[in-house]
């Protein structure tokens, strides 16, 4: 009980020489502090239940075969009976690659400055 006697006797003597604003807000922050601890204890052990109801997930497998979309910009030969080489021939290239003209190049030009002017800003 001394103990206590001479945690209230320290207390008192604290009260006496400082103002009651700074012990009103001494207990101020002290209560928020242990109502954060509450809050913490509580959303913890609400975090753990929830997981230990939670159902375990199985893992995705395809059940079906692979559907092509439906569009109309692929053609048939193209989409499934491409063969996949590190090369192009000349009639894949003539078929696939366009070669850029001068109004493309211009409106690249155009969207590069742009994006050098975005990102110079206003820097000196």
């Amino acid at each position: 009980m001394e103990f206590f006697e001479d945690i209230k006797a320290n207390f008192d003597d604290f009260v006496e020489r400082t103002s009651k604003l700074t012990v009103t807000i001494l207990a101020i922050l002290l209560f928020l502090f242990v109502s954060a601890i509450i809050v913490l204890i509580f959303a913890l052990s609400s975090t753990s239940k929830k997981k230990a109801f939670q159902k375990a997930r199985t893992p995705l497998s395809a059940e079906d075969s692979f559907l092509p979309p439906s569009q109309l910009k692929l053609t048939q030969d193209y989409y499934f009976s491409r063969e996949a080489t590190s090369s192009w021939n000349r009639k894949e290239s003539d078929r696939w690659f366009s070669k850029p003209n001068s109004v493309n190049m211009n409106e690249l030009h155009q969207a590069n400055e742009q994006v050098v002017d975005e990102i110079i800003g206003a820097a000196p």
